[in-house]
C-alpha cells in the first residue's frame, strides 16, 4: 500500500529503514518456545499469578538486552544502515530510528501491562485466600 504513494527510489529508502533489528524476532521466539511448557503448566494449575510473574521476568530479561541495543543502534543508525545497505540508502536511517523508538515503546508497554495484570491478579488471589 505504501509503495503506491512513493517513487521506486523513495520506497527503497523506506523499506531499507523499516525493518526490525536483526535477530529480535529470533530472541522473542526462543524465549517464548522455552517458556511455553511452563506457561501451559501454570495455566492448567490455575496459578495465574506465577504465570504473570514468569512472563514479567522473561520480558524484563529480554528488555535488558534489547533496550541498550536499540539505544546503541539509534545513536549509530547512519553507520548501521550504511553497513547493512550501503551509503546509497543512508537516508533510510531516520525510518530505522522511528522503528527503534516503536520497539522500545512496545517493550515498555508490555512491562506496564504485565505489572498491572499482576497487581490485579495478586489482589484477586489475596481476596480469595
Amino acid at each position: 500500500m505504501i509503495g503506491a504513494f512513493f517513487t521506486v527510489s523513495q520506497f527503497a529508502k523506506y523499506i531499507n529503514g523499516a525493518f526490525e533489528i536483526p535477530f529480535v524476532g529470533t530472541i522473542a521466539a526462543s524465549v517464548s518456545s522455552v517458556l511455553m511448557p511452563e506457561f501451559a503448566k501454570k495455566s492448567q494449575q490455575k496459578d495465574y499469578l506465577s504465570l504473570i510473574k514468569l512472563w514479567h521476568r522473561a520480558i524484563c530479561k529480554v528488555a535488558i538486552f534489547l533496550i541498550p541495543l536499540a539505544v546503541f543502534l539509534f545513536i549509530f543508525a547512519n553507520e548501521f544502515i550504511t553497513l547493512m545497505f550501503s551509503k546509497k540508502y543512508q537516508d533510510s536511517s531516520i525510518i530505522f530510528q522511528i522503528y527503534l523508538i516503536d520497539l522500545q515503546q512496545n517493550i515498555l508497554q508490555h512491562l506496564v501491562e504485565i505489572q498491572q495484570n499482576g497487581a490485579i491478579l495478586e489482589s484477586s488471589v489475596t481476596k480469595m485466600g
